[in-house]
């Protein structure tokens, strides 16, 4: 483990002082403070998995899992000349849409009713 006793000298510095300072300082510096929260962080953690369990709770009660939607999406437009041309309204439009708004056709023209 990393010895962080030299990192309390730092709130001495001001930020003049830091600027100062050669860049190899810089990156160690960065390093031990990185590795500091980390182990912070892993400590904590671990208490909160501890007292998780004392208290009965799963990983699902802390971070339930989204539900994902499965399936495609509807499809809200269709071509009525070729009914296999279908689009959801996501995304960049096909090229038969495209080509039919250029022509002056409305896009009204190709919603699905519900």
């Amino acid at each position: 483990m990393t010895n962080y006793a030299n990192l309390f000298n730092i709130k001495e510095l001001s930020m003049d002082q830091y600027k100062d300072l050669p860049f190899d300082q810089l990156r160690a510096l960065l390093r031990d403070i990185g590795a500091l929260i980390a182990h912070r962080r892993h400590e904590a953690l671990e208490q909160l998995r501890q007292q998780a369990t004392v208290l009965g709770f799963t990983a699902e009660d802390l971070a339930p899992k989204k539900q994902r939607r499965t399936g495609a999406s509807p499809k809200r437009y269709r071509d009525p000349d070729n009914p296999d041309n279908t689009w959801a309204g996501k995304g960049k439009k096909p090229n038969w849409l495209i080509e039919a708004l250029e022509d002056g056709r409305n896009i009204e023209d190709f919603e699905v009713s519900s």
